[in-house]
């Protein structure tokens, strides 16, 4: 879980005597650094149910929203989609959202290739 990776002021006051608070806390960032670039770039490596994170490995989607990530057993998306307030509450919406995201850039492609195509016009009639 993600609260195993963090460090407890406990932990931080216990190493701090061994001198051990540096390599904790570079253990922490060698797991999130990666999660986090991960996540920048559209990717999911923490699972949206139980919050377990993997620094090297993708995990699967949500097949209907493909915008939630979970463990590779499908036990974690079951719960998360029949607990109260899950993902089941939220995926419809999501989803909606993501189409309408795409259909919007799909738009704006259309609208700078018909710009592109007018200025090539343009020079073409000099």
């Amino acid at each position: 879980m993600l609260s195993e990776h963090i460090l407890t002021d406990a932990q931080t006051a216990e190493a701090s005597d061994h001198g051990d608070v540096l390599s904790m806390i570079q253990q922490a960032a060698a797991l999130l650094l990666p999660v986090l670039q991960a996540e920048a770039s559209g990717d999911r490596r923490w699972c949206a149910y139980c919050f377990k994170l993997s620094s090297d490995r993708n995990l699967g989607m949500c097949m209907q929203c493909n915008m939630v990530g979970y463990c590779p057993d499908s036990k974690c998306q079951k719960r998360h989609w029949t607990s109260a307030g899950g993902h089941k509450a939220e995926c419809a919406a999501l989803l909606e959202a993501r189409v309408r995201e795409e259909k919007e850039q799909a738009k704006q492609s259309v609208k700078n290739e018909r710009r592109g195509k007018k200025k090539g016009k343009k020079k073409k009639g000099r």
